[in-house]
């Protein structure tokens, strides 16, 4: 038998051997603790180091930015304001934490701000123009994911004065052509009308005619274009019949429709009442028919319609034509497009048909819409405020 001394110096062997064990696990994994929090405090380290490159990187963008920059948070209140912005603005201090509406006095920045707030729109455009010096400004709202709004203040004073410029050179331009070009068609009637003039000339004359009045078409859509962007264009308001003058219209241009056997109908539900300019309006219902019909093919059909919808006043006319493709519909209405050059050749107008409805329909605070299918046909559609719902200085 073992005896109680040799039992228990036995038990203080296993005992020590026990805690050499532990004191060497207890060792290793103290090593593996502090290993793991230097390399996390590594990895901690440069990420932080990366953050500070990725602010200066940041701040060095915003600073060198040709744009203003102002980031406003849900009360309203500036968080960033970049160099450019202050100087747009005048701003010299900083104008952190400052309500907007206390470094910029212009209604146009508080009001996209309280859109872009109330959750109207993602994102919108406004004009700004400065006093007194009147810089003219594109400012793009953006509402963010924290519930910020992020302005931008686009410079457009170089591309106003340029495209002031360009209005007055049109203007002058087609002014200076009128006294010419009257003194050509009359020689060229007057030529017409002389009995020595021979079989062999006038094919001749027949082809200065056309010529001349297509060229004094021209020069009176510049001239009526010109006036209408520059503003100089009054608007006499009032209460009109939307049917009547489309029926009106429609029966001026029903001897070109019966010449290219070309169906037109004026459809509607009752009287559609809009306030609008009556020549202005009519100007405008010929443009689109006129166009209509020269883009339709014999046997087609072009279809006017007349309808209340809201508090609009709505019109649309829709044609079986050969349509527009997708990717020139939005060019539409710049002045002098042609969707086909070959066809432009074939079918005479002065380009500026739809350019010209497109700025009567924004002085009549209305829109011009357009939905075309290749193919198939076009309609162009025309919103104008319901009689008694327009503003007062609208379009003025």
């Amino acid at each position: 038998m073992i005896s109680g001394w040799t039992f228990a110096l036995a038990l203080l062997v296993v005992a020590g051997l026990a805690y050499g064990f532990g004191v060497s696990r207890h060792r290793r994994l103290r090593q593996r603790l502090v290993t793991a929090l230097e390399l996390s405090q590594e990895v901690s380290d440069e990420r932080q180091q990366q953050l500070l490159r990725d602010n200066d990187l940041f701040a060095s963008i915003i600073r060198g930015m040709n744009e203003g920059v102002i980031l406003v948070d849900a009360d309203r209140r500036v968080r960033l304001v970049n160099r450019r912005c202050r100087e747009i603005l005048g701003i010299d201090f900083d104008p952190a934490n400052c309500l907007l509406s206390e470094i910029a006095r212009y209604p146009e920045l508080n009001t996209a701000v309280d859109r872009m707030l109330a959750g109207d729109e993602a994102s919108q455009n406004v004009a700004l123009r400065l006093y007194p010096t009147g810089g003219a400004f594109d400012v793009r709202s953006y509402r963010l994911s924290r519930g910020e709004v992020l302005l931008l203040l686009f410079d457009i004073s170089q591309l106003e004065r340029l495209e002031s410029v360009r209005r007055e050179f049109v203007a002058n331009v087609s002014h200076e052509l009128r006294t010419p070009l009257t003194a050509v068609q009359a020689s060229v009637e007057s030529l017409e009308e002389m009995e020595s003039t021979t079989a062999e000339q006038r094919p001749f004359l027949d082809i200065a005619a056309r010529n001349s009045a297509h060229m004094g078409l021209l020069v009176s859509d510049l001239t009526d274009l010109s006036v209408i962007e520059t503003g100089a264009v009054s608007l006499e308001i009032q209460s009109l019949d939307l049917f009547t003058v489309a029926s009106a219209v429609a029966e001026r241009l029903g001897t070109v429709a019966r010449d290219a056997q070309i169906d037109v109908r004026v459809e509607s539900g009752g009287p559609v009442p809009i306030d609008a300019d009556r020549r202005r309006l009519e100007q405008i219902l010929t443009n689109l028919l006129d166009n209509a019909l020269k883009f339709t093919p014999g046997g087609g059909r072009v279809t006017l319609q007349c309808f209340i919808e809201g508090d609009e006043g709505v019109f649309s006319i829709t044609d079986t034509g050969e349509g527009i493709p997708f990717d020139s519909q939005e060019q539409i209405f710049h002045r002098f497009f042609q969707v086909r050059k070959e066809r432009s050749r074939t079918v005479r107008g002065t380009g500026l048909g739809l350019a010209i409805v497109k700025h009567l329909m924004r002085l009549h605070n209305g829109q011009v819409q357009l939905t075309s299918v290749v193919g198939e046909g076009t309609t162009f559609t025309l919103r104008f405020p319901r009689a008694g719902t327009r503003k007062p200085d609208a379009g003025q």
